[in-house]
């Protein structure tokens, strides 16, 4: 460590760098109520720092005085609990591009060694990005925690030289990721020694590895951006350096369009290296779900294993996802139990899910929310089910998945006096809510009291919004669907109330209609409502659509797919990304719609016509390959069985293929989502047999127009490295507009596009 980075670290240290004096080696640091006084040398060319009768390294001291790492560690292993029926899933494991085994996905046994291995890596003058994808309810927290304590372990044994922080998100696709930090190492850790950028020194340095959990909503396709600025501006931070962690459902790199990826690239630094690798959990198989239950001391395992698998399926999500797993066995006490509990369970998500949450409360009411005479049940199911929808309600209200004690309490109370329950039996309920089984609480400061899981919080927020749906009220719908994002679960049962509780459905899509109508594009409530809609005219068949519109609606990310629709038009209506595999489209018009990218493949009926739409993306069987030109997009609609308002015939375009060149620049973009630079050896061995035509008649061109450019190789040997020189979004309207040609896609740079990095 040099002098000049000895000083700026030691500063991010202190609450101003007028805090840091120093003459002749001899320094004074004030930081927080502390006084240090040392000095520092230079012996053999390394920098050592003296303090009273130590002397270590200039990192070393650091790390251990300054930055209080060993303390760190204490409290990881204080905050985080021992999961003591842990069982590790198994992963597929992608490394860097420029490892050995380049773009080729690994098995893994063992999720948790594979993910510390990865993390245990070095890559000099390049910042790692690792995702841990999975679907909700896998193991992505459990997992982190479980690595976090192991690596803590480690580092207090000096087996290891560095912390892996988990720092939870909770799913917010707006945030600071400074004040996320520090709120989590102040509340959750209860360690308050560093500033945002002294974190950020000791990431550069790989003494730390935040893990963020709770990425889901950060990086979805429909994302307004701002969150994903946010990671590229965190990813600069670290000036190619360090390492991170991101728990999410999905990793950028997985999506095809160069539009979602470009919000994440654009917002990197033009210089730095970035590699981005995966480590994606696999469902349980009936291996992990009877160790868990060896662990959880349960001798019938076996038996509840195939009552559930022969009366649903093995890949069933109650064998498959850990958390469901968990819920199982403490629900069916034994073997009876578990058949009925099977009995209840239908063949759809929400059947299940249902099914299965509502049978955790009735075991709540029954037998542990009884009055303390043990004669009678404080709530009835229904009230129950509701109280927690309450909670939820004002966990929504408040944009956070963890309320205070108090405020719990205000919960509870406002549900008792609404429900005109006696002051003993609302003292009861008082009291007894905070240790509900659905219910934990939450380490820290303060302290709080959030759900089990984020599914089980979203089921609730379910209940809440289906029964404001039923009610009626347009304003009261409309304060919701404005806090945000409405996830998936919570639209199913928002949905299942409704048609439990015989709402109509066509008098229910005219309401959200009308609550959608003068909205904001910005406003969260259009796509919301489009959400909602899209499932009622989809589940509501029993409703008559014939000559039914909806008109100006948004509609998610996937919202067609696996949608079965008559007689329906869309018109003046926005979509998201979507695939339409599974999907019936049977006299369907969208009229004057825009498409952010449509997937063709596996679409079973499409008895549909555009009129004057936009798709901006189309991805036909080589999901691969997407189609930014519109004659192309045109074709490929056409041979799935659209008709365009253009052609009412319907009849066959020609389908216009890339040519060779500009397949192979799709190709090299595709690599540069895994890693902001390339080594030449990379690229030869992502492009395979078509390298010498790539490095021979492609890759001068796109350095003349400077679409690539070379950077220092730095590494043993010689070779060449190249880096991105354009804006991703650039590139893409430079796609949408070429054709299929690469003399078109040249001439895009060479006509004046030339907004540098």
């Amino acid at each position: 460590m040099k002098v000049k980075d000895f000083k700026r670290v030691v500063g991010c240290f202190s609450e101003s760098p007028a805090n840091f004096e120093n003459s002749n080696g001899q320094f004074i640091l004030q930081m927080m109520d502390e006084v240090i006084d040392a000095h520092f040398e230079m012996r053999e060319g390394a920098l050592y720092v003296t303090e009273g009768s130590d002397t270590l390294l200039a990192q070393n001291w650091i790390i251990r005085r300054l930055a209080r790492v060993q303390t760190l560690a204490d409290r990881i292993l204080m905050s985080i609990p021992e999961v003591q029926s842990f069982v590790t899933p198994g992963a597929s494991y992608l490394p860097s591009l420029e490892s050995a085994q380049g773009s080729t996905s690994i098995e893994e046994a063992d999720a948790l060694a594979a993910c510390t291995r990865l993390l245990s890596s070095q890559s000099p003058g390049t910042t790692q990005v690792v995702y841990l994808t999975s679907d909700a309810g896998e193991g992505k927290t459990t997992l982190i925690g479980r690595m976090a304590r192991q690596i803590a372990e480690k580092y207090k044994r000096r087996e290891v030289d560095w912390l892996l922080v988990p720092i939870p998100l909770g799913g917010r696709a707006f945030l600071r990721f400074d004040e996320v930090v520090l709120g989590a190492l102040m509340t959750t850790y209860r360690f308050q020694y560093w500033f945002f950028d002294g974190f950020i020194e000791l990431v550069r340095m790989g003494v730390v590895v935040p893990a963020f959990d709770g990425f889901e909503e950060m990086i979805v396709e429909n994302s307004s951006g701002e969150a994903v600025s946010a990671l590229g501006n965190l990813v600069d931070q670290l000036q190619s350096e360090g390492k991170v962690l991101f728990a999410a459902r999905k990793a950028f790199f997985e999506y095809q369009s160069f539009r979602t990826q470009a919000r994440l690239f654009d917002a990197i630094g033009s210089e730095e290296s970035v590699s981005f690798s995966r480590v994606a959990l696999k469902r349980w198989s009936k291996i992990q779900f009877l160790k868990y239950a060896s662990k959880r001391g349960r001798k019938d395992a076996e038996s509840i294993y195939e009552a559930v698998r022969s009366r649903l399926s093995e890949d069933h999500p109650v064998l498959t996802r850990a958390v469901l797993v968990r819920r199982l066995f403490d629900v069916a006490q034994d073997l009876k139990q578990a058949h009925q509990l099977v009995d209840l369970m239908g063949v759809t998500t929400q059947q299940y899910f249902h099914a299965f949450v509502i049978a955790i409360v009735e075991r709540e009411a029954a037998e542990k929310w009884r009055d303390k005479d043990g004669h009678a049940n404080l709530l009835t199911v229904d009230e129950h089910t509701r109280l927690l929808a309450a909670v939820a309600r004002e966990m929504w209200a408040s944009t956070t998945d963890v309320l205070r004690a108090d405020v719990l309490q205000i919960v509870a109370d406002m549900f008792c006096e609404e429900n005109q329950k006696g002051p003993v039996i609302a003292r009861q309920v008082t009291e007894r809510l905070p240790n509900h089984a659905l219910l934990v609480s939450t380490l820290g400061g303060r302290g709080g009291i959030g759900f089990d899981h984020e599914d089980f919080r979203q089921f609730f927020v379910g209940i809440s919004l289906g029964n404001a749906l039923v009610k009626g009220d347009s304003e009261e719908i409309r304060s919701f669907l404005r806090v945000g994002t409405v996830a998936e679960v919570t639209i199913d049962e928002a949905i299942h109330e409704c048609l439990r509780q015989e709402r109509d459905a066509r008098s229910l899509v005219a309401l959200l209609t009308a609550v959608a109508r003068g909205e904001l594009s910005t406003s969260f409530v259009p796509e919301n409502v489009g959400n909602l809609v899209i499932r009622l005219v989809t589940d509501g068949e029993s409703a008559n659509w014939t000559g039914f519109e909806l008109d100006g609606l948004s509609f998610g990310a996937q919202a067609m797919r696996g949608r079965r629709l008559r007689e329906l038009t869309f018109r003046n209506c926005s979509f998201g990304p979507t695939g339409l595999a599974h999907s019936e489209l049977i006299s369907i018009e969208f009229s004057n719609c825009s498409f952010e990218r449509i997937e063709l493949a596996g679409i079973v009926v499409a008895d549909a016509t555009f009129v004057d739409c936009h798709v901006a993306c189309a991805v036909g069987d080589d999901e691969d390959a997407p189609y930014f030109d519109p004659s192309m997009i045109s074709s490929q609609l056409i041979r799935a069985g659209f008709r365009l308002s253009s052609q009412p015939g319907g009849e066959a375009a020609p389908i216009i293929d890339r040519d060779e060149e500009l397949t192979l620049v799709e190709k090299v973009m595709r690599a540069f989502m895994r890693s902001t630079q390339h080594n030449e050896d990379t690229l030869r061995v992502r492009l395979g047999a078509s390298a010498s035509s790539f490095f021979d008649g492609v890759l001068p061109r796109l350095l003349d127009c400077g679409v690539f450019a070379e950077v220092p190789y730095r590494g043993s040997g010689t070779q060449r490295r190249f880096r991105l020189a354009r804006h991703m979004s650039e590139v893409e309207e430079a796609l949408a507009k070429c054709e299929g040609r690469f003399s078109r896609f040249v001439r895009f740079w060479n006509e004046g596009k030339k907004s540098q990095l």
